[in-house]
């Protein structure tokens, strides 16, 4: 009787798994969630008198994106860290490869190119 034990193929995508399945990572954004959704859900009902059912229609789409920063990791990085890579990506300027570091004119060039070139003699 072999016991198997399951090895993950790269070692960083091996997660400690703390209470139930969860990562620290992970329950500390569900912790989060359930918070929350009970203060939340209690403001709605006790304050705003709503019904659970309509509070919940409130609680769910504020619980989806706390959630998924616990759980979606995008190309190895965390769903924060991906994300503030492709904000920066398409809020800042890229480096431009066609764009020279000295501004010149156009008539320079012409100016240039028309020049008499200045003749050699032999020695």
């Amino acid at each position: 009787m072999a016991i198997r034990v399951k090895v993950p193929k790269e070692i960083k995508d091996y997660q400690e798994k703390l209470m139930g399945g969860m990562s620290v990572r992970q329950l500390v954004f569900f912790v989060l969630a359930v918070l929350i959704s009970v203060g939340v859900t209690a403001y709605c009902v006790l304050v705003l008198h709503m019904s659970v059912d309509a509070a919940g229609y409130i609680v769910i789409p504020l619980l989806i994106p706390i959630v998924a920063f616990g759980w979606i990791r995008k190309e190895g990085m965390p769903l924060e860290k991906y994300g503030k890579i492709i904000l920066n990506y398409y809020s800042k300027t890229g480096i431009r490869i066609y764009q020279t570091k000295e501004r010149s004119n156009l008539n320079d060039f012409r100016k240039k190119r028309f020049q008499k070139v200045k003749e050699t003699t032999k020695r």
